[in-house]
């Protein structure tokens, strides 16, 4: 099972949990090295270009990150993280998203590093990440804020 955009690796626990192999993929080297420093694989890289072999994993997980990436990117990286996994492969993806679409820019939990929030509505990242079997809205956070859950199989 591969995780895209995994942090440090803490989902990585559950999954171990029921004896499913486990790699993360993140942007931040940072996060692998504390992955490392819990027994868990993180390897450092990009969404748009993993450092993975294509078609070597029997599932997929990304939580919290689409909403990272400008619509331009979405697409791509989807692409990108879909060619990792087998053909048939279940791939899961969570994101953040709101019925009034909005790019956010924010700081809160990052003194002097700010982050982007690129808050769609479902049906927008349903179009962006294609191929989507399910899609539903998970839970409405803060300020209208929603977390939606797409789940697709690679191809």
């Amino acid at each position: 099972m591969v995780d895209f955009g995994s942090g440090p690796g803490i989902d990585a626990a559950y999954f171990l949990g029921f004896g499913i192999a486990y790699v993360g993929v993140d942007l931040a080297v940072g996060n692998a090295k504390l992955a490392a420093e819990s027994g868990v694989s993180v390897i450092a890289g990009s969404l748009l270009n993993p450092p993975l072999r294509e078609r070597s994993f029997d599932a997929g997980w990304s939580m919290s990150v689409l909403m990272h990436l400008p619509d331009g990117d979405v697409s791509a990286a989807v692409t990108a993280m879909v060619a990792r996994l087998n053909v048939g492969a279940p791939f899961t993806i969570g994101t953040w998203g709101s019925a009034n679409p909005r790019h956010v820019l924010e700081d809160d939990d990052y003194p002097d590093q700010r982050r982007h929030y690129y808050l769609r509505s479902l049906d927008t990242n349903v179009d962006l990440v294609g191929g989507v079997e399910a899609a539903e809205t998970m839970d409405v956070g803060p300020s209208g804020w929603e977390y939606h859950v797409l789940r697709l199989r690679a191809t």
